[in-house]
């Protein structure tokens, strides 16, 4: 599915509703905005300039849209930070992204794992991702 397919599949306004997300897009970026657990809200930027072949380039970004900016990110538990890679590396580590992929291609060949398939994945899965993971007891706040 492409970005605009992609776009055009959702009701953003039920899902700004239900969810809390409110997403803009920029070109191939996209800017996704969700609560975690503790009412912090954080920005997740989505880089989609190969959707649907590869997967998105995915990183928190603070207000001024910069990633390497510590509190931009939220942190957690060992377990969460197997995911949550904050400044200096800045990218998360799981099978719907980008980053992920290049640090384990051998995702790709796994069946146990769900991972990013040009054919049947979109953003909408990274966004339930995140949201799981924001909303999770590995979840301790916003990084200072």
């Amino acid at each position: 599915m492409t970005l605009d397919e992609f776009m055009a599949s959702q009701d953003w306004n039920l899902l700004k509703v239900v969810n809390g997300w409110v997403v803009t897009r920029d070109g191939d970026r996209l800017q996704f905005g969700l609560t975690a657990r503790d009412e912090e809200r954080y920005i997740v930027r989505l880089l989609c300039d190969d959707l649907p072949r590869r997967a998105p380039s995915v990183v928190f970004v603070d207000a001024a849209g910069s990633s390497s900016t510590m509190n931009a990110w939220p942190k957690g538990t060992g377990r969460f930070h197997e995911v949550v890679k904050p400044p200096p590396n800045c990218f998360l580590c799981m099978p719907l992204t980008r980053e992920g992929l290049q640090h384990h291609p051998d995702w790709l060949q796994s069946p146990a794992i769900t991972a990013w398939r040009g054919d049947r994945s979109s953003p909408i899965e990274v966004f339930n991702y995140l949201q799981r993971l924001l909303t999770s007891d590995d979840y301790a706040g916003r990084a200072a």
